[in-house]
């Protein structure tokens, strides 16, 4: 592992630097709030990590790059980690990430997104399963407790 440093818009990277697994599974559990932040830890994936800020996950398959899942960072770290990885993947594409990382994209290197459907947001905190129009999952459920 080179000890070289690189300057990262006022953040720092150690070049070639790598999480550890437990190191990846803390920014996972602070900032991994996209629905496909877990499978970033799916067997074959490759890291750009920058420390102190998080990690983008990527596969090299078939000649291309892929991203699955927003960086795992602050989204206010989104464009300074995506125009990082973007110099060294210039090619790669992006699938499943939410508008703000489309947007990042598309201001900065004139990518476009295709929405494939959406994806909705439950808090558990609140939510209950009371109510005429949750009747079927009622229903549901207690069939599967049977």
């Amino acid at each position: 592992m080179s000890d070289q440093i690189l300057a990262l818009d006022g953040l720092r990277e150690l070049a070639d630097s790598a999480f550890t697994f437990t190191e990846r599974v803390g920014y996972l559990k602070k900032h991994g709030v996209h629905s496909q932040s877990f499978s970033t830890l799916q067997p074959g994936m490759q890291y750009f990590d920058v420390p102190g800020v998080g990690y983008i996950a990527y596969m090299r398959k078939w000649g291309g790059t892929f991203v699955l899942s927003d960086p795992v960072c602050a989204p206010e770290h989104f464009a300074v980690i995506l125009e990082h990885f973007h110099k060294r993947f210039p090619n790669a594409s992006y699938i499943q990430v939410s508008k703000p990382v489309v947007d990042v994209l598309h201001l900065r290197f004139g990518l476009y997104g295709t929405q494939f459907g959406s994806e909705s947001r439950i808090d558990l905190a609140t939510w209950s399963l009371t109510g005429k129009k949750k009747q079927i999952l009622r229903t549901a459920l207690n069939q599967a407790e049977k």
